[in-house]
């Protein structure tokens, strides 16, 4: 999390709550740098999962593991002890999105976050391995081009790649919750904004003077800040109300050329560039469809959680994320 101040926020700490296990799948990444250390600072006992060891200061014990292959062979004994009895999971698990779509690159997506979740149910046939509760991480790419239909939890799912890969992975997710009966909290993110992820990419492009709109800018681009999005992760855990699936975004709907504008404007840069959609094409091949989408997406569920986001502002996040 950043070190500046957050402003005041509510959360829904219960007074006298006890440490609890929480298994973190995907922990080393963005998220998981922002939900471990939260976890641990409101008395949980979180356990990393991941295929590299966290590069952050962290306390929490981590597991090292290729979570797509059999876990009865990929963890050992003694760390599968580790994962006994279990409150709660958060799934995650997902390579980055970005880079072109190459089919190797499009295997890794699919696989890093279809049969991760596949597997992690497989895990949970033995009933010691089993949580009360999953939260699994899912994305609004699963509305695909929306254009300017305004959508909500409800709507139907959209055509191309990620929207098919983010239908898929719900789909496990759904198949845990319906085998076992797991509390099941699905989180559909838009672009995170905070000290890391979508905005450290960002970042040393505009830092440059190089940032711009995206074909005609005009896309909608949902967005979150992370501080916000991970106490909504906390709150999926200890608020049993909580199930089924969410937008997780910020209720200010803006379109990619005005969140553009205003990200150069807080670096004092220029902001003068039109990158059109055959130069993206050839820059990032089908990776570029998928950028100009755009997704005008309406937070319904949103206030049956106790916790309000503060960061509901871009620009207020922008200048808060940026130290």
């Amino acid at each position: 999390m950043s070190n500046k101040e957050f402003p005041s926020k509510k959360h829904t700490q219960k007074k006298g709550s006890r440490s609890r296990k929480v298994i973190v799948l995907g922990g080393s990444g963005f998220v998981g740098s922002q939900v471990v250390p939260l976890l641990i600072s409101r008395g949980y006992m979180p356990v990393i999962i991941d295929l590299n060891t966290p590069k952050y200061e962290t306390s929490a014990h981590a597991i090292v593991a290729d979570t797509r292959n059999n876990w009865n062979e990929e963890i050992s004994n003694q760390d599968r002890h580790t994962l006994t009895r279990p409150l709660a999971y958060i799934n995650l698990a997902g390579v980055s999105i970005g880079g072109k779509f190459t089919p190797e690159r499009k295997r890794l997506i699919h696989d890093s976050r279809v049969e991760t979740t596949r597997r992690m149910g497989e895990f949970f046939e033995e009933q010691m391995y089993r949580p009360e509760v999953l939260v699994q991480a899912s994305a609004v790419g699963y509305y695909g081009d929306a254009h300017d239909t305004i959508l909500n939890e409800s709507s139907k799912k959209g055509k191309g790649f990620l929207s098919d890969v983010v239908s898929a992975w719900e789909q496990e997710a759904r198949h845990i919750e319906k085998h076992y009966g797991v509390r099941t909290v699905i989180l559909r993110q838009g672009h995170i904004i905070g000290t890391g992820g979508y905005l450290a990419r960002l970042l040393p492009i505009y830092r440059k003077g190089l940032g711009g709109a995206l074909g005609d800018g005009q896309q909608f681009l949902p967005w979150i800040h992370a501080d916000d999005l991970i106490e909504y992760y906390l709150e999926s855990i200890q608020n049993e109300r909580i199930r089924g699936v969410y937008n997780m975004i910020s209720s200010e709907a803006v379109r990619q050329k005005y969140f553009s504008q205003q990200l150069a404007r807080v670096l004092k840069k220029p902001h003068v560039l039109r990158i059109p959609v055959w130069a993206m094409r050839m820059m990032y091949g089908e990776l570029a469809d998928e950028m100009i989408k755009s997704q005008r997406i309406n937070p319904s569920r949103i206030d049956e959680f106790e916790y309000e986001s503060v960061l509901n502002n871009v620009t207020e996040a922008i200048e808060y994320s940026i130290e």
